[in-house]
């Protein structure tokens, strides 16, 4: 008679796949924050320090957020008044007064986008990520 004796791994085979993807996803996080960084403009430094990666477990799926938190980023991303990417901005000129008390007068502000070309741009790093940690 042949005796076969087995053990069951799989715990440390979830374990393992749970710690690849962790490190899969933060590791993807940071390649889209330094892509992202390269592309935002720059005038005092604000929204390119800004861009953050927080990498978490949640529900059990490793998740990685990646994106500015400077609160106007979406008006460099998107534009803004009559320049607003989608359209929606407003269509009529405005005035404003800058910390200086002068007067301006404004259309709004051209889109400079900076996340989402930074994410497109780090697509091929992440697959090669996935196919080195993942071994797809």
């Amino acid at each position: 008679m042949i005796k076969v004796k087995w053990t069951d791994n799989t715990s440390k085979v979830l374990a393992d796949l749970q710690r690849q993807g962790l490190q899969f996803v933060s590791e993807g996080g940071q390649a889209i924050r330094t892509e992202m960084a390269s592309r935002a403009p720059v005038r005092l430094g604000n929204l390119k320090g800004s861009i953050q990666v927080e990498t978490f477990v949640e529900d059990g799926i490793p998740t990685s957020e990646t994106g500015p938190t400077a609160e106007y980023a979406p008006y460099v991303e998107y534009g803004t008044g009559i320049y607003a990417a989608d359209g929606s901005g407003r269509k009529t000129p405005w005035r404003y007064k800058d910390e200086e008390g002068k007067w301006h007068v404004t259309s709004g502000q051209e889109a400079q986008p900076f996340a989402e070309p930074g994410f497109q741009a780090a697509k091929p790093q992440i697959d090669r990520l996935a196919e080195r940690l993942l071994r797809l």
